[in-house]
């Protein structure tokens, strides 16, 4: 499958993604112990996802999570950073 992208369509999207890996790494988790795993809210701002998709994810077994209780269900970061990397596209010479 080959697909063509416009150079400036991809400087964009790039930056688009620099941003949302400097934002995921920069949120205002706390530093503890626990700073390995951050809630739901965190990853959904973070990947700009809904809540319906984070729970696809989990369900899919994409990530990694701690169920505490039905409501309090915690993610691990490195999970999320291992999905954004089995997802990456290299670029394509020309």
């Amino acid at each position: 499958m080959y697909i063509e992208v416009e150079k400036e369509a991809f400087n964009a999207l790039m930056k688009k993604v620099d941003d949302m890996h400097s934002r995921w790494f920069s949120s205002s988790v706390q530093s503890s112990p626990q700073s390995d795993w951050v809630d739901g809210q965190t990853v959904i701002k973070a990947l700009g996802i809904s809540k319906r998709t984070l729970q696809s994810m989990r369900d899919a077994g994409k990530i990694e999570f701690t169920k505490i209780s039905n409501k309090l269900i915690y993610y691990n970061r490195n999970s999320i950073e291992q999905l954004l990397n089995r997802n990456v596209y290299k670029t394509f010479n020309q």
